[in-house]
């Protein structure tokens, strides 16, 4: 089964990202679904944060995330259409229920260079400084 293309809509997340009104970053947050993830291939949807505002872009994906990516988002295509229907503050509660999963790709150092620690914070991922 083919993901329907409205769930990759950039248009409809950039407008999402900027109601957060998360800060800029230097590192992306990735999405995918769960079959993309298993099967190694899909569409990966990006999140960006340059000083400009947020944008989502759409490209494919081959089973490697890019290197500016700090985190991946994973989870059923039905509970991405609920991130998308009830806004981005659902984020937290998916994980916490067990229903996204957040990939954390780069070091807590990392991610505080880039701005996005209290995003992983946020979600309940706190980890260690090692």
């Amino acid at each position: 089964m083919s993901t329907p293309p409205e769930l990759y809509d950039p248009a409809c997340w950039t407008r999402m990202l900027a109601a957060a009104a998360w800060p800029p970053a230097q590192a992306s947050i990735g999405v995918l679904t769960r079959a993309a993830f298993k099967a190694r291939r899909g569409r990966l949807l990006s999140w960006c944060f340059p000083a400009t505002g947020p944008q989502a872009s759409v490209a494919d994906w081959d089973g490697e995330a890019p290197a500016e990516m700090a985190v991946l988002l994973v989870a059923d295509e039905a509970v991405l259409h609920a991130l998308r229907g009830e806004g981005l503050a659902l984020l937290p509660r998916l994980v916490r229920r067990g229903e996204l999963h957040a990939y954390v790709l780069k070091t807590r150092d990392a991610l505080e260079a880039a701005g996005l620690d209290e995003f992983v914070e946020d979600l309940g991922l706190a980890f260690p400084r090692h």
